[in-house]
């Protein structure tokens, strides 16, 4: 038709630089994958219409305008794989499509999203669990979240300052999971797991240093193999026992929160929740298991490290099951109300 309408809202101006950039692509919908541009284009243009031969365009009391198509100067696609969605549109208006050159301020700007993103979900759980101060977080612990949803989304990232225990294990997860794989179905998890982390960030093998240890971990390996894997076999009185003595022989390794029975389930689960399914049973099981009165950062990392890597929609189905008195309009469903939905990887 050679015309649109637009809110004048979803126009911006200045010059391009990052603050322009965060403007202009903040204009964006919610997609429901951030990063998916298949159907956005950016337009250039030079001037809004308030009116044609006398018509406003419907909504204009409230800021709507209309967009000549004479008076657009370039359609830029996001990524430059998009500009084959618009290409029949484009012949048929007889217009160009640019080159994507906002791509690459696009990626930074997306993924900086992504991270928030991540972040919120992981202290929603957290939240969920009543675990931590809430809403109530200073800068300072804010940044510390989003350096660990930084890291846990993008566990590859270079030139990233942070904390050697928690760069180098959740870039090593995977690695980690595969030394422990057949574990993973078993209680000795809670035994092979740890030192399996423990060798990986010394760079030795301990149990070839230390034969009195490595007997008691061999015996208590032996034992939970025969046992299929649980949460709450954290919490079982020897393999308490061995944990504790891992955190005070290796100090360095285990530096609180980052205890050894987070380590086995953290591993386990990160390697389900991207490849497999989790019943909800089972997430709640896990945090509550390194749930202590006395100190809750273990089961808080770890419920935020769970909501990272869910995502939202899970982590707010996982809210409307442990509080299913805040959603009044929400309808019951009975496999939900029962913890039997599982959480699956969803691509």
């Amino acid at each position: 038709m050679g015309r649109i309408r637009i809110h004048e809202s979803r126009a911006a101006s200045g010059q391009l630089n990052r603050d322009f950039f965060d403007v202009l692509f903040a204009l964006a919908p919610d997609r429901f994958a951030l990063g998916d541009t298949s159907d956005v284009l950016i337009v250039e243009f030079t001037q809004l219409q308030q009116k044609i031969d006398g018509h406003h365009p419907p909504g204009f009391n409230r800021g709507v305008f209309w967009l000549l198509l004479d008076q657009v100067v370039q359609f830029f696609p996001i990524k430059a794989d998009d500009a084959w969605t618009f290409e029949g549109d484009a012949d048929k208006a007889r217009v160009a499509i640019s080159a994507a050159v906002f791509e690459p301020q696009w990626e930074e700007w997306s993924r900086n999203q992504m991270v928030n993103q991540a972040c919120m979900n992981g202290l929603a759980l957290c939240r969920s669990f009543g675990l931590g101060n809430g809403t109530s977080i200073d800068e300072n612990e804010l940044s510390h979240w989003r350096g660990l949803a930084l890291r846990s989304s993008y566990p590859s990232a270079t030139g990233l300052v942070f904390e050697d225990i928690q760069g180098l294990l959740l870039k090593s997860t995977e690695g980690l999971f595969d030394l422990v794989r057949e574990d993973s179905v078993k209680g000795s998890i809670f035994v092979s797991g740890p030192i399996e982390w423990i060798n990986l960030r010394s760079n030795t093998n301990i149990l070839q240093q230390d034969h009195d240890f490595a007997e008691q971990a061999h015996g208590l390996h032996e034992k939970y193999w025969s046992v299929e894997f649980d949460p709450l076999l954290a919490g079982s009185e020897d393999i308490s026992m061995f944990t504790t003595e891992l955190e005070a022989k290796f100090p360095d390794m285990f530096p609180r929160p980052w205890s050894p029975a987070l380590i086995a389930l953290h591993v386990r689960y990160s390697h389900l929740i991207k490849y497999g399914s989790v019943n909800p049973d089972e997430i709640i099981a896990a945090v509550n298991a390194i749930n202590s009165s006395d100190d809750q950062s273990s089961a808080q990392l770890l419920a935020f490290l769970f909501g990272v890597s869910l995502g939202a929609n899970k982590v707010h189905d996982l809210d409307r099951l442990l509080h299913p008195q805040r959603y009044q309009v929400s309808r019951p469903n009975a496999d939900t109300a029962q913890g039997s939905d599982p959480i699956s990887t969803v691509n």
